[in-house]
């Protein structure tokens, strides 16, 4: 009997440490942490041609966290691996930029843009090998799209203070971006896997809008037209998965 259970201990332990991948889907949750930069471009234009077009340019950034599912299916080759993957995920956070639009005689005008990136969405192709029979180490290329929300708030200051407060109604868009990268999933058991993800996001496309500003009984009749650009940014993931 003790030599039967030393036996079956042994077999289990030696099951339990074979981590051998094969081919299979695979699905999981995700976190990344992304380096969100932005480029906004302002043009103020006084509508009662006092003064002419001001343009501005600023800069600024969020770094957010986004929560994610992913499914994929892994394919196991001979000398090779890959994977197709599709991602879903949410970031959360807000990036503010506060400006100075305009400054006829002692009036000033600040525009707050405030931006959103929510909703993302991402196709990945992972090409890769596997190590020691348990690593899947890969080299990743993928096409990525995120919803950004934009809106604007502009406070005129008379003599310091808030005079007047105007909003206008976000525009939101969807910003497509490619994705390059490396990563590896480690299995420690044949379904069970841990992973990372460190991957560059490059963007190319704006949002852009146009709002009116027009203060009563002052001389303050503006138009601005803003275009925010997402700029390039790193992101970095930890993952936890199970393939079938």
């Amino acid at each position: 009997m003790k030599k039967t259970s030393t036996l079956l201990l042994a077999g289990m332990i030696a099951g339990g440490a074979s981590a051998k991948i094969d081919s299979g889907f695979y699905a999981g949750l995700g976190a990344s942490w992304n380096v969100n930069k932005y480029k906004h471009d302002v043009t103020g234009i006084d509508n009662n041609l006092y003064f002419t077009p001001e343009i501005y340019t600023f800069k600024f950034k969020k770094n957010t966290i986004a929560p994610e599912i992913f499914l994929g299916y892994l394919c196991v080759g001979k000398s090779f691996a890959w994977a197709p993957e599709i991602h879903i995920g949410q970031n959360m956070g807000t990036a503010n930029s506060r400006n100075v639009l305009s400054n006829p005689n002692k009036d000033n005008v600040y525009q707050t843009a405030r931006v959103k990136k929510r909703l993302n969405v991402g196709v990945d192709l992972k090409l890769g090998k596997i190590i020691r029979d348990s690593t899947f180490v890969y080299g990743v290329l993928g096409l990525d799209m995120s919803r950004y929300k934009v809106s604007y708030k502009q406070d005129e200051i008379h003599h310091g203070q808030v005079d007047s407060t105007r909003t206008h109604s976000p525009s939101a868009k969807y910003v497509p971006g490619l994705k390059v990268g490396a990563g590896a999933d480690f299995y420690t058991t044949q379904n069970l896997f841990v992973g990372g993800e460190v991957s560059y996001l490059f963007r190319s496309k704006s949002i852009k809008s146009s709002n009116t500003i027009v203060a009563a009984g002052s001389a303050i009749d503006l138009s601005a037209t803003n275009k925010v650009k997402p700029k390039n940014g790193l992101a970095v993931k930890v993952k936890v998965g199970w393939k079938f």
